[in-house]
């Protein structure tokens, strides 16, 4: 092989490694920015869709007509709010998994394996409490309009 062709082929190969590297503080700092923005915007449109549903809820209740039916839309009315509560929580805890692997971008080998498999953990942590408050909250709606 000619000289300038292992000169070309290895800093064809150094310039693909390099990007295979973590980004930088920039780079990082404005990918976090837009995925506090786009976890922002999601949040919102989350929040209108369930204050939407709750609204639904709300006016089933006062467009009942017999006792009955009041105590089955009241029922439907907690379990609608209990699911909101849950919609929100998991959108924040996907919004804070995506800015956390955003951030772990700066980091390369095993420090970023690991910062990612704690994000992932901590995602998991919040979304099986937002289950289990949803849990609860049903089964406090099922005895209360049972």
């Amino acid at each position: 092989m000619s000289t300038i062709l292992k000169t070309t082929l290895a800093a064809m190969i150094a310039l693909g490694l390099s990007a295979c590297g973590p980004e930088s503080q920039q780079e990082t700092a404005e990918d976090v920015a837009e995925e506090r923005q786009e976890g922002a915007e999601d949040l919102a449109e989350v929040r209108q869709e369930t204050q939407e549903d709750l609204r639904d809820a709300q006016d089933a209740v006062a467009d009942a007509d017999s006792s009955g039916e009041i105590y089955d839309e009241q029922g439907d009315l907690q379990e609608q709010s209990a699911e909101a509560e849950y919609e929100v929580a998991v959108t924040q805890a996907e919004n804070r998994l995506e800015v956390a692997q955003e951030q772990c971008d700066t980091l390369t080998g095993d420090a970023h394996d690991r910062c990612e498999e704690e994000a992932q953990m901590q995602y998991e942590n919040e979304k099986q409490l937002a289950e289990q408050r949803l849990d609860d909250a049903r089964n406090v709606a099922s005895s209360d309009y049972e």
